[in-house]
Formats: C-alpha cells, structure tokens, sequence
C-alpha cells in the first residue's frame, strides 16, 4: 500500500531478493476479543472520534514500551509490507515509535507523523522480513507521552494470513556483525542497537566518530560511501569498515560540570574535539536524584542533549533529590474539598458553545438560575474587542474546555455572586485592561483547574495593559486553584483587591487552596493577597521580575515545598502598606533575591483553620513533575450526550475609541447598535471609582455619537464601561 505523497514517509531495509510470488493484503482489524490477527493491546478500545473503521480504535497507554500485538502466517520467509491507518493530533504527542518482529526490533524508529485532527485518519507503512509460517508483530511506544490513535494494520505479500493468537513463532535466527577501523587508531564505531549478534532483519545504524587528526573517508565491506550514519539489515553475517583519513584540524575542549549528584557522559568521549564535531552529552542522575537542566553553552532540560564544536565551551547538569514522582494526583484537593465539597454542574444538563455569542446568551440565561449545567467550551472563541462575559447572581455550574484547543481570545470571564463553580480545562488569553481574564467576585465553593492563562509581556506592554489573569475578590472562599499554567503577564493574580478597611472584614474570610502551578514570566502578584489565607504548596515560581507572593493588611500564608527560580523577591510580607504574616518551609530557592518576611505567625494554622488532608511532594520534584502536568490537555473532558438550548442573542453593539485621544476639553464617542437597545456609558478614573454617567439613552440601529465635555476632569488615566443588553464593554482613555 503506498502512502500519501505528502506524508514523505518512508523507512528502508535492505532485503534479499524475494522470488516470485501472488501478493495480497491482509487486514486485521482491532476486534473486541483476541482469537486471530489482533491480539492483545495495553490501552483501551474507544469510539470517541469518528471516522475510524468499524467505529473502533485503540488508544495506547501513554508510557513508554505500550502497544498493540498481531499474529501473521506468512506463506514464505520474505519481505512484507506493514501499513497502519491512524491519528495522531495531540499538543505533546509522541510521534515515533518500534516495530518488533518475532521480539527483535526490525525498525527503531517508526515515524507516525501528527494529523490535522484526531478525526483525521491517514496511513503510514513500512517494509519488515517476515520468517515463513507464524509471526508476531509488535508496535510500540518509546516514549511516556501520547502516541497515535491505531485503527487498523495491512499486511501485504505473499499471502498472509491471521494467526491464532495462541501460537509460538520460531525462535529468530541471529547473524553475527564485525566492525573494524582502518587505521586502528583512526576512530571507532558505535552501532545501534549495540551488540555484535542480532536477530534476522535487524536494522543496524553504525555511526564512525573520527579520532583527533583524522577524518572519516567512507566505509568498505557490507557497506559503502560515506554517509554516515549508515544502516545495514542482518540477514547475513557482515563485516564492515570505517575508513580514515589523517588530516590536521583545529580542535576544541569541552568541560563538564555537575550540581548536585550525577554524571555526564560524552559522545564521542575524551573532551577535546576537532571543529565542528558534533558531541552527545547525556546526564545522569545519580540513585536518588533527578536532573533538572542543562546551564553554560547548553541550556534547557532536553536529555540527552548535543553541542557542536566551533570554541571552547562549557556545560554544567543540575541534579536535585527526586521525591514523589508516578502519576500525579488530579483529583480535587483542598478548601473546595470543604463546606460540603465543589460539584459544578454534575447531575445536570449539558451545552456546547462554540461562538461568542452563545457564550454571552448562556451566561446569561445562568443569572439568578441555581439549575446544575456542565457548559462545554468548543474551540477557539475570540473578540475583535475587550469583551467581558459575566456569569452572576446563581450556583451549581462547570465550565470545561473540550480537548486541548477551548480558548478564549479577549474574551474575559467573571464568576460574580455564584456558588458552587467549576472551571476546567480552558485557555483565557490577551485581555485588556481593566478586564481579567478570569475573575472570581464573591464565590462559595470553587474550582479552577488545568487551566492557561498568558497575555504578552516585553516592549510595548505597560503595567496597565493588560489588568489580572486570575483574581479573586469579594470574600470568596473555599477556593482550589490546580495544575494551572500562568505565564507571560505583569499583574498575575490579585487575591483581595482593596485596602479599604470596610473590605476587611469580607476579604477575611478567604480560603484558598494554591497547589501544583506553573508560574512562569511574570512580573508581580503571584499572587498579592490581602487579609484572607491562602495554602500554597507545590507549586513552580520562575523567572519573575518582582515579587512572588506578597502578603498584607494582616493575612496569612502558609507556604510549603515551592520551587522558586530566578524571583527577584519570592516572599514579602511588607513590600505594602499594612503587614501581613508567611509561614513557609521546605521551599526552594534557586538563583533569587532575599525573602522579606517581618511576621510569620504559624500558629494560625491550626486544624480548624487547615480542616483538609493533603500530602506534600518533595520540593526537588516540583520543576520535573509540575510543567509537563499543568495546562490545557491532560485531562479527559468527555464530550456532552445531548445539548440544551441556548437563549437567543438580538443586540450588538461595537464601542469605537473615543477620539481625540488624549482628550482636551472635549471628546467623541462613538457605538454602532445592530438593533435599538436601552444602554448606559459610565466613567471611571484610574483607582475604580465612579466619576459620571455620560449616557443613558436607547440607541437607534446604525451609529451613534455623542460629544462629551472634558474641561472639569483631572488630567490622568481614565475608563469608560458601556452598558447595553447583556453586554458589557469597556475602554480606556487619557484627559490632558
């Protein structure tokens, strides 16, 4: 079967020739009970995407050496075509995997490239040697990461058939590979897979690595030219050798330096290399440890890692002590494990909303509505404009993003007055000031949870361009915010949003639960809190410019096995007005300015206060565990069975900026209506307080202006919201 010209797939083994033969395609199904062809899998049969043959596929395991077994008669020993029709749509999908046949690797890198889709199939194949009668073929995965969804295998040849899933294969033939280096002292080859005896049709790589003072000229025996690496198929005894040149190079060294407790190994080895070697460093971590990264001429935790040889460079690979490790936990732990527990919308109806529309007529439809509703966020929903979606005044709803592409692009969601509330699984991206991206205003019981939120952060982008990525205001309580991806952002997230002594006693009753987040490239509030408490552990802080928490007006923070990396202050308790107090152990400190904490008041914490139970990872597992495990992606968020109707939506409004911008004297403001509606235009200044209404009118279908004095305002930074129906716009202006 040949595979689609613009998959380029192609994997090659060198085979004896076959004698003349009537060629058919067997195919073999994934069956639900194992008799013949298809027998055995670790993984699951699902039927969740469509298009797949018969209905079915199996979804493999997401672990390394995972797969699907088949059993194949073939009618002569031979080369056979092995096709797979699959897909592979993942975010971080593995996209290579082995082939065994009979037990011995017959391809070690078999390439299932990502398709558009998970319901988009497409096939791959490649050409392996089959022994005459029984074989088992095997494919694999090689890596700890999602691989390719496998709907069905072809084998094509002469004459396959399905084997009886009970039956042994012949024990493989093996033949015997010499290598040799000519000169001596020239170089060396190292082959994989190592060894010098492999099983018939074994694909065996050489690589030949030069010596100081020589070049490699071009092998000789069972293989010849000079690519290199180069690949040769067992199916005979063979000799081959590498072949070298002395020529006079400039060389470089290379040193190697280690933190904590491991080693690193050099290919080639020795050190010192001649230009333009290219050199394989691998960490290892010694029993008990982990590595972290690489730092020096090499950076990043990719491993093993390669280095060319153009200077004299220098690496070093950090180890920490590992701890916890296995699969992590993503069951909801906490204060939104309390107070009777955070449920969402389970037992109720469910809808999916796809436009923004729809999302602004549901949450509408949700006010004063206290009914349990699961509402499915589909793809990417985006605003040409700042617009804020608020969901008000109910209870008892979940808020989940369908695979790893619910977005929302300038579009800012706020949970205000709600109990009961769940949100999972979601990105909330690029939101302008003065909306969040998710706001959390007077809510009892809730959960945020593998969630991203990022804006842009660098050249052009003020403290004031972009307002919260996550805050919670108001009281709310019985909180857990989990397995989160915040990054790219100046004000992170603002736990109590005012010093104001009347908030004190509302903002006090903060409870909320901050585990296993990935904080990354910010700036300040992550968080700021004021008043309540927040448990905080388990959790990566890096890269951060200003503060890591800061803790005021008399709240508390316990603050347990954190990773901080590169924070300018990871922990204040007096960067504000009014102190507040930090209770922190086991945390980790790498590379960062000093903690500031003048009170830290751990007593607080008693039971009643920490009513929970919970276990705390090593913090040397933080930076390895928490970022391949935050985000979008990594939970199974089953789509809904049936949909609920959504409200219809008749008004639209569009708010141009005002012009002239800045204002002096005067400005215009300008509201295109696609049908009349009641709207109001309020003016704020920069702290959040109410100046004016300008307007409160109904405005006509088509454009709409309005002049506005400026002459009695204060010269500064101020926002106007707009009002009309159920939407809500907001802008920002300057008076000179």
């Amino acid at each position: 079967m040949k595979c689609p010209k613009w998959l380029a797939v192609t994997f090659v083994l060198m085979l004896s020739a076959a004698s003349s033969f009537s060629q058919t395609t067997l195919r073999i199904e994934d069956a639900s009970t194992f008799s013949s062809g298809f027998c055995g899998f670790e993984g699951s049969r699902q039927n969740n995407y469509s298009g797949a043959s018969n209905g079915y596929y199996i979804n493999i395991q997401n672990s390394s050496a995972k797969g699907i077994t088949w059993k194949v008669n073939a009618g002569a020993s031979g080369s056979y075509t092995l096709a797979w029709r699959y897909a592979n749509a993942g975010s971080k999908s593995a996209t290579t995997g082995r082939v065994l046949v009979n037990g011995a690797t017959a391809i070690a890198n078999a390439s299932f490239p990502k398709t558009a889709a998970w319901t988009t199939w497409t096939t791959v194949s490649a050409n392996v040697t089959l022994a005459s009668g029984l074989n088992t073929i095997r494919l694999e995965t090689t890596q700890a990461s999602e691989f390719a969804n496998i709907d069905w295998m072809e084998v094509s040849g002469n004459n396959p058939t399905a084997a009886s899933c009970s039956g042994t294969p012949p024990p493989p033939v093996n033949y015997s590979l010499t290598v040799t280096n000519n000169p001596t002292a020239g170089g060396s080859v190292a082959n994989s897979p190592s060894g010098s005896s492999f099983a018939s049709g074994t694909v065996v790589t050489l690589t030949a690595t030069a010596a100081a003072g020589y070049t490699f000229s071009g092998w000789s025996g069972a293989a010849t030219g000079s690519t290199n690496p180069v690949t040769i198929t067992m199916d005979a005894n063979k000799t081959v050798t590498a072949n070298y040149t002395t020529q006079q190079q400039t060389q470089y060294t290379l040193s190697v330096n280690t933190t904590g407790s491991g080693s690193v190994s050099l290919n080639p080895s020795g050190g010192v290399y001649n230009a333009g070697t290219v050199v394989t460093v691998t960490a290892n971590p010694s029993n008990g440890y982990v590595f972290n990264g690489w730092s020096g001429d090499l950076s990043g935790s990719t491993n093993p890692a390669t280095i060319t040889m153009n200077a004299n460079k220098s690496v070093t690979a950090a180890f920490t002590q590992s701890g916890g490790g296995g699969t992590p936990d993503f069951s909801m732990i906490g204060y939104a494990t309390m107070n009777g527990g955070t449920t969402g919308g389970q037992g109720g109806s469910s809808i999916t909303i796809s436009t923004l529309a729809e999302l602004q007529a549901w949450a509408l439809s949700r006010e004063n509505n206290t009914t349990p509703q699961v509402a499915y966020i589909s793809g990417k929903i985006s605003a040409s404009q700042t617009t804020l979606v608020t969901v008000k005044h109910g209870a008892n709803v979940s808020i989940l993003g369908l695979g790893s592409t619910a977005e929302l692009q300038n579009v800012g969601l706020k949970i205000w007055d709600y109990d009961n509330v769940i949100v999972r699984n979601l990105k909330i991206h690029e939101v302008l000031y003065p909306d969040d991206a998710l706001t959390l205003d007077d809510v009892v019981n809730g959960w945020v949870d593998h969630c991203e939120f990022y804006s842009q952060i660098g050249a052009g982008i003020g403290v004031d361009t972009y307002d919260g990525l996550l805050d919670i205001k108001n009281g709310s309580r019985y909180i857990t915010v989990s397995w989160n991806y915040l990054h790219h952002h100046m004000k992170n997230m603002l736990y109590g949003h005012t010093d104001g002594s009347t908030q004190a006693a509302i903002d006090a009753q903060f409870r909320i639960t901050m585990h296993h987040n990935f904080i990354d490239n910010t700036d300040g509030r992550n968080p700021s809190l004021r008043y309540g408490a927040v448990h905080m552990f388990n959790n990566y802080f890096r890269n951060i410019t200003d503060y890591g928490i800061a803790v005021r007006q008399g709240g508390h923070a316990l603050i347990q096995n954190n990773v901080y990396e590169n924070v300018n202050i990871p922990i204040t308790t007096n960067k504000f007005t009014g102190e507040g107090n930090a209770c922190e152990s086991g945390n980790i400190f790498t590379n960062c300015g000093a903690n500031s904490i003048t009170r830290t008041d751990c007593g607080f914490w008693t039971t009643s206060v920490l009513p929970y139970s919970y276990s705390l990872d090593a913090a040397s597992s933080v930076t390895t565990n928490v970022p391949p495990n935050v985000g979008v992606g990594k939970i199974s968020v089953p789509r809904p069975a049936a949909n609920a109707s959504l409200p219809v939506v008749t008004n639209g409004i569009k708010v141009y900026q005002n012009y002239p911008n800045p204002a002096n004297g005067f400005t215009v403001f300008k509201i295109h209506a696609a049908a009349p509606v009641d709207a109001e235009m309020v003016l704020y200044d920069g702290s959040g307080r109410r100046v004016a209404l300008i307007m409160n009118r109904k405005l006509s279908a088509g454009e709409n202006q309005l002049t506005y004095q400026t002459g009695h305002l204060s010269a500064g930074l101020y926002y106007y919201e707009v009002k009309a129906g159920q939407e809500v716009v907001r802008k920002s202006m300057l008076i000179q």
